[in-house]
């Protein structure tokens, strides 16, 4: 018997830290072709490095999800370079206080509102857009998998774009 995600090719944003980066080391130990993916060249570099140095196959793309053409780039790059599209994993997430000291919700700058949303909510529906095609054609269970957070059931201080943009999705 062999790994769960044997040959699947899986994109991971948010690839380059934390959750996104173990997720992605996981899926290609479990025999995924693993698309590296974040804003951050140094941090896919690692998480490439990671997967690749203990044997296993990925390839590395930088990804500003603020940009609907990066996105659609890396669906692209994704088919191109492993030939489809097997498990789309959206983990990439941005949170105010990473961007601001101001907050709450009337001192929140309409911009960082925009870059939240962008990142957080806006990212996930057009990776999927462009990956569902792909993914229709999988033969091997494909599969979508978005990342929420508990701030998707319980709101916290300072934290109104992030909570209202990790929504619980099924």
């Amino acid at each position: 018997m062999g790994n769960r995600l044997d040959g699947k090719v899986c994109i991971v944003t948010g690839a380059g830290s934390g959750m996104g980066r173990a997720c992605a080391i996981e899926m290609a130990a479990q025999g995924g072709r693993v698309v590296v993916t974040d804003v951050n060249d140094a941090s896919v570099q690692e998480t490439f490095a990671a997967i690749t140095n203990a044997g296993h196959e990925a390839a590395a793309f930088v990804c500003n999800l603020r940009r609907p053409d990066d996105i659609r780039g890396l669906i692209d790059f994704a088919v191109d370079r492993f030939g489809g599209i097997d498990v789309l994993h959206n983990n990439a997430a941005i949170h105010e206080t990473d961007l601001t000291t101001q907050t709450s919700i009337e001192d929140l700058p309409d911009e960082i509102w925009d870059i939240v949303y962008e990142i957080n909510l806006k990212a996930i529906w057009l990776a999927i857009k462009y990956a569902v095609p792909h993914l229709k054609l999988s033969q091997r269970g494909p599969a979508i998998v978005n990342v929420a957070s508990t701030g998707s059931f319980v709101s916290y201080p300072q934290a109104g774009a992030y909570c209202a943009t990790r929504v619980r999705t099924h």
